[in-house]
């Protein structure tokens, strides 16, 4: 990372971590860097080796070895909700309006290409899914990892209670719409805006009734507000490209670890 991300990320650090010491400080960017740069532990501190001056801008006295590297990122991998408030701080006002959702599956074992999971190709075990929301052209605000097999409404819900209340649109595809995920985004101060399925009728009061009757009664309407969601494949796209489309790590807690630190090395971005 260049140092003016190196300085961004120490103070969010600091912001959401006040009693954090100057040497912790220091560790987790190591971490994140190793997630930006997707480096192993090895490469990392070979890297540091080869490039002393990031030993400094880190505010570390030496180059670590990759034992303490990775210890500094299991005692990381212990406190994810840290780490979910990185990206709470990262995201600030963007969190509180339209925002987009979806999920996308990363190899644990070697490359394979996600989209053949979900056609049935390769066994979905070899995955662990990122879920994600994120502001239009923005930040993500939050993000959950699970098994590759895992149904994307339930972990929706679990995600959604980190967000503010806020306005604006929740712009998710056909795997979220239920009922309750509706009526919890209504309550938000939101518009749910998810794709209907073949069998989904406008039916009662309730939010996904008045969704699915704007969606029948304005198709077109509904299908320009829609169509923002795809701004989240972008972000995908992104992550996969520049940070890596596997999670290495041998654990389940690691790899959430190494997940959710590609977001935050997003927003970094972004």
């Amino acid at each position: 990372m260049k140092r003016i991300r190196i300085k961004q990320l120490a103070k969010l650090i600091r912001d959401t971590l006040p009693n954090a010491t100057d040497t912790n400080v220091s560790r987790i960017v190591c971490v994140v860097d190793m997630t930006y740069r997707g480096h192993s532990y090895r490469r990392h501190v070979e890297y540091l080796d080869e490039h002393s001056g990031s030993v400094g801008m880190y505010g570390l006295k030496r180059v670590p070895s990759k034992s303490g590297l990775h210890g500094w990122a299991g005692e990381l991998a212990g406190d994810m909700e840290f780490v979910l408030g990185l990206l709470a701080g990262q995201a600030g006002d963007d969190a509180r309006g339209t925002l987009l959702g979806d999920s996308s599956g990363f190899s644990i074992v070697k490359y394979e290409d996600w989209e053949d999971a979900k056609r049935g190709i390769i066994s979905r075990r070899e995955f662990n899914k990122l879920h994600i929301l994120v502001a239009p052209h923005g930040r993500i605000a939050t993000c959950a990892i699970t098994a590759g097999r895992r149904h994307d409404s339930p972990v929706f819900r679990e995600m959604y209670g980190r967000i503010p209340q806020g306005s604006g649109r929740i712009i998710l595809d056909a795997a979220y719409l239920c009922k309750a995920n509706c009526r919890m985004i209504a309550r938000s101060g939101r518009s749910p805006v998810i794709c209907p399925k073949s069998n989904s009728r406008a039916k009662g009061l309730h939010p996904m009734g008045r969704m699915l009757r704007w969606y029948e009664s304005d198709r077109d309407g509904f299908d320009r507000a829609y169509h923002q969601r795809s701004l989240v494949e972008t972000a995908f796209s992104v992550i996969k490209e520049r940070f890596g489309a596997v999670a290495r790590a041998k654990t389940f807690r690691m790899r959430q670890l190494q997940l959710a630190l590609k977001c935050v090395c997003y927003n970094l971005v972004a």
